[in-house]
Parts: structure tokens; C-alpha cells; sequence
């Protein structure tokens, strides 16, 4: 009930609410970009495609293609294991 009543009283000090016509949107692309989320994303995406090139996992058969049939290796647990180190 409380809770209510905090959001029913910080309704009552708003002033004029405003249209999007009002808002002044940031003109520089650093306001939309973080650098450090820039950063750990890369460094996800490098480290899953380290891990994916080393022969870790066992090999399995792919489907049933005209040439034959490829060779897959199961590699999500291991790299999820160096990922969460």
C-alpha cells in the first residue's frame, strides 16, 4: 500500500509531460555506444572462436549428404567450461 502511495504522490510534482517532439535526442555516436560492453563482447566472441578451432571434444557423423558424411566435433561443454573461468 505504500508502495502506491509513493508513486501516486511523485505523480502529483511532474510537471507538463512531454511529446516526443520535446525530446532532444543525443547527436554523437559515443551516447549510444559503451566501450567496455564494446570490449567484452569481442573478447566473448574471440574467445568461442579460439575455443571452437582447438580439437577438443569427440567426433561425431553428420547427416547423410551426397558426398558423404561430415565430421563433427561436440565441443559445448569444454567451452563453456573456459568461457566460465
Amino acid at each position: 500500500m505504500s508502495h502506491y502511495r509513493f508513486s501516486h504522490d511523485s505523480c502529483r510534482n511532474l510537471q507538463k509531460s512531454k511529446t516526443l517532439l520535446d525530446v532532444k535526442f543525443p547527436r554523437t555516436w559515443q551516447s549510444y555506444v559503451d566501450r567496455d560492453s564494446a570490449l567484452i563482447f569481442l573478447g566473448f566472441v574471440a574467445a568461442q572462436t579460439l575455443i571452437s578451432i582447438l580439437p577438443i571434444g569427440r567426433l561425431i557423423d553428420g547427416p547423410l549428404l551426397r558426398e558423404g558424411r561430415n565430421k563433427f566435433r561436440l565441443n559445448g561443454k569444454s567451452s563453456s567450461f573456459f568461457l566460465a573461468l
